[in-house]
């Protein structure tokens, strides 16, 4: 059972789609909350909505951004930076690596997360490139 909370932070319906996709694989996802910023959104009123998901309650959470550098990750960066507890944000999501985090990790530490990133870097992969070799293997 993980100790930790997981928001997932992105633009438009994206931070949505990607926890109901997850939820196709798993099942249900407990403690996983998407929020997206609206195009009508300035980053302030995202900022209000999601300060509110992170201050529930007083557990960790990890925070995965679709864009380093993007709204969603700067205001989660802002937020985290005067929030009592544990919040990381790891930009660049994925959905494997949300469903690692969420089925996977008990824990939120810094060795998690580095695997965390790491199983989304190994989950690029070049397919064209993999099947053209098998090909002429």
């Amino acid at each position: 059972m993980r100790d930790f909370r997981i928001v997932v932070a992105a633009h438009g319906g994206l931070a949505a789609a990607l926890v109901r996709s997850a939820e196709l694989i798993c099942g249900e996802l407990r403690d996983v909350t998407p929020v997206g910023i609206a195009p009508t959104q300035t980053p302030e009123t995202f900022g209000v909505e999601l300060r509110r998901v992170l201050e529930m309650d007083d557990r960790p959470v990890l925070v995965l951004t679709d864009l380093d550098g993007g709204s969603p990750t700067v205001v989660a960066a802002t937020i985290a930076s005067g929030r009592r507890g544990t919040t990381l944000i790891v930009a660049g999501v994925t959905l494997g690596m949300l469903v690692e985090a969420a089925t996977g990790m008990e824990h939120l530490d810094e060795a998690a997360v580095v695997r965390l990133v790491e199983r989304g870097r190994s989950g690029i992969v070049d397919v064209s490139t993999r099947l053209a070799r098998r090909a002429t293997a």
